[in-house]
């Protein structure tokens, strides 16, 4: 495998890495939000 093999098979794998991660981020951000919301309407209950 050359190097310009290589940089071909990192260039089409690149977006889905990238893809990935900022999936992976939006699900942490979900969760997050769902957390964040659960403790808002707790002390809005007891308050």
């Amino acid at each position: 495998m050359t190097i310009q093999e290589s940089l071909l098979y990192f260039e089409s794998l690149l977006p889905a890495i990238v893809g990935a991660s900022i999936g992976v981020l939006a699900l942490i951000g979900i969760k997050e939000l769902f957390k964040e919301t659960k403790v808002a309407l707790n002390k809005r209950i007891s308050a």
